[in-house]
């Protein structure tokens, strides 16, 4: 994209009519019309604002697609909350270890170590029941090559479901009963 196309869709992205957008750049209708259908450019001062005014740098603007750029953004702004929040949960598990006694760490391990135990002995019931009639569902249906691959790849996401749901269900668990 170039500079043009940028500019019409970031003056849409904000409902922004060619008037409104002029007026807040201090030109004409007409200007704005011109620099969208590439009949002439602003003058760097113009380029400069509008790059303030809707947040993007002048390499974005000038010859970046403005869609990729602000998914892009988007996409870095949800990575940085997710980071910062885990980072929040350590930090919150780290100061409540360092202001509890040895008796007190060692029965919080203990009881996280019990949930753990009663966790993957649900999770293998469950496991083992799901497995049991899906293969003998399977067994009939498939040939015997192609439902070993399929047996194979579905054991292969259950486990890892299976160990991620645990994980997260551990995780919770303590948040709620230690740090909130």
């Amino acid at each position: 994209m170039n500079f043009a196309d940028n500019l019409k869709k970031i003056r849409k992205d904000h409902n922004l009519s060619q008037e409104q957008l002029a007026e807040k750049l201090g030109v004409t209708r007409q200007s704005v019309s011109k620099w969208e259908s590439r009949q002439s450019y602003p003058e760097m001062d113009k380029v400069i604002q509008i790059c303030n005014m809707f947040n993007y740098n002048m390499d974005e603007l000038i010859n970046a697609d403005i869609k990729e750029v602000k998914e892009t953004k988007e996409s870095k702004n949800i990575s940085n909350k997710y980071i910062t929040s885990f980072f929040n949960y350590l930090t919150k598990v780290v100061d409540m270890f360092s202001s509890m006694k040895l008796k007190q760490i060692i029965g919080c391990l203990f009881e996280q170590v019990i949930i753990g135990l009663i966790l993957v002995s649900i999770i293998a019931i469950v496991g083992s029941i799901g497995y049991g009639v899906l293969s003998s569902l399977l067994r009939n249906i498939l040939p015997y090559n192609l439902y070993i691959i399929i047996i194979s790849i579905l054991e292969t996401i259950s486990i890892i479901a299976f160990f991620v749901l645990g994980v997260a269900v551990l995780l919770h668990i303590f948040k709620i009963r230690y740090l909130d």
